[in-house]
């Protein structure tokens, strides 16, 4: 699955649209995802990055912030945040997603957990990864879509990407 991912990552330049509803998210996830950790450092970069892929961008509630959509996708942006949402992206399939752009950016530099986990604790569950290859770390969770912050599978899903 890594590998198919990682293809997809050079083949998608611009939000995918001809294909079912459930492939062009998880398209349309993978590429937000890589141009939010791509640029997570340079957030002058970010908006102009998601507008140069085809995404539509407004500016959000707070100063220096966006939200954006593309078919099947939406979120939010702002200096050291991103949220990718999908109402068609289960979390499973979020996780692999936002697993497989991590380590395709950042080879050797992509860890299980959150720099809060208890050393030898269990990971729960859409904990994500971090990343420690970059300063400061980057932070990458799952959650249900929406605003709720809960790990429900109901079909939905957010990639949550944050600096720390």
């Amino acid at each position: 699955m890594r590998t198919v991912f990682a293809l997809l990552l050079t083949l998608a330049a611009a939000p995918a649209t001809a294909q079912s509803p459930e492939d062009a998210a998880a398209t349309n996830m993978m590429l937000a995802t890589e141009i939010c950790l791509r640029h997570q450092h340079q957030d002058a970069a970010l908006p102009g990055a998601f507008q140069a892929s085809g995404f539509t961008l407004v500016p959000g509630m707070d100063a220096g912030s966006f939200e954006f959509s593309g078919p099947e996708v939406f979120g939010l942006i702002s200096p050291g945040f991103c949220s990718i949402q999908s109402q068609k992206v289960a979390i499973p399939t979020a996780e692999a997603i936002g697993l497989a752009v991590g380590e395709h950016l950042f080879p050797n530099g992509v860890q299980p957990g959150q720099p809060s986990s208890q050393a030898n604790a269990p990971r729960r569950p859409c904990e994500g990864y971090t990343i420690w290859s970059t300063r400061p770390v980057i932070t990458v969770s799952y959650a249900q879509a929406g605003n709720s912050g809960e790990c429900i599978d109901d079909g939905t899903s957010a990639i949550i990407i944050r600096l720390n």
